[in-house]
């Protein structure tokens, strides 16, 4: 789910399901501030971790690192949130 920077604000919510025959080795989200630039969610090490200790869930929040310019103000930082649920399933 996608917050504003102060958590509060839904602004999305997206589900998705990966075939890891198929999956790449990163797993990561745009930022969803449209004015937001150099910003993403990485989870990649929050996956890697989660499979190394065999966990079926992991959850948690990561902050955007991107900067928001909107017309002729300077850069601020974006810091908007990602609150994140992965449910994992083992053979």
């Amino acid at each position: 789910m996608f917050y504003d920077a102060n958590g509060v604000t839904k602004h999305q919510e997206m589900k998705c399901k990966l075939n890891l025959e198929h999956s790449r080795s990163i797993l990561f989200f745009p930022c969803s501030g449209g004015e937001c630039v150099g910003g993403d969610f990485d989870l990649s090490e929050v996956l890697a971790q989660a499979i190394t200790k065999r966990r079926k869930i992991a959850l948690g929040e990561i902050r955007c690192q991107g900067a928001r310019k909107r017309l002729d103000r300077e850069s601020v930082p974006c810091h908007a949130l990602l609150r994140y649920k992965l449910t994992l399933a083992y053979d």
